[in-house]
């Protein structure tokens, strides 16, 4: 399924070739997974010198970090297509409860707007998604600077700092 010309081509080529076929139809997104397979291999390898495959590829594919990890799901799959399905499937669903508590969304406390409500309820699931597939040591540092963040942000009566690790 691969291209035979893929491993003469640049990486430069591979990454605008990613781009180009993420945004076709089903078979161009396998393409793209296949391509970003390859290109990783080759990252890893050396080929584009003393870099890591996670900085190379955001900084040489024009995806979104998202897109690129749905690819790179695709190119991991036993059977490309049914990821592919499945991951329609999931945003699918993720559209339709992103609609519904658009229309029932509560405010609350009477403060924001559903539109801030909706966005922050995005943020979260994004967030979530995110924290599946990312390195365990970059969900740790997000976990801990969360942490600090909202002790810094919770203050007691007295206006002073509350817990220990707020600065």
């Amino acid at each position: 399924m691969i291209n035979e010309n893929v491993e003469t081509e640049t990486l430069e080529v591979l990454a605008e070739k990613i781009v180009r076929y993420a945004t076709e139809a089903d078979e161009k997104s396998i393409e793209a997974a296949n391509l970003i397979r390859e290109a990783r291999k080759r990252v890893e390898a050396g080929d584009a010198g003393e870099i890591t495959w996670s900085s190379w590829a955001l900084k040489n594919i024009k995806l979104s970090p998202s897109r690129l990890r749905e690819l790179q799901r695709i190119a991991e799959a036993e059977d490309p297509q049914t990821e592919l399905e499945r991951q329609r499937m999931v945003t699918r669903k993720r559209v339709e409860r992103h609609r519904e508590k658009k229309k029932s969304a509560p405010l609350r406390n009477g403060g924001g707007s559903l539109e801030e409500t909706v966005e922050v309820e995005d943020d979260r699931q994004s967030l979530i998604e995110w924290a599946r597939v990312a390195p365990l040591n970059q969900v740790a540092q997000t976990l801990a600077y969360v942490q600090q963040y909202d002790a810094a942000e919770t203050v007691s009566d007295s206006g002073q700092p509350a817990g220990p690790s707020a600065t």
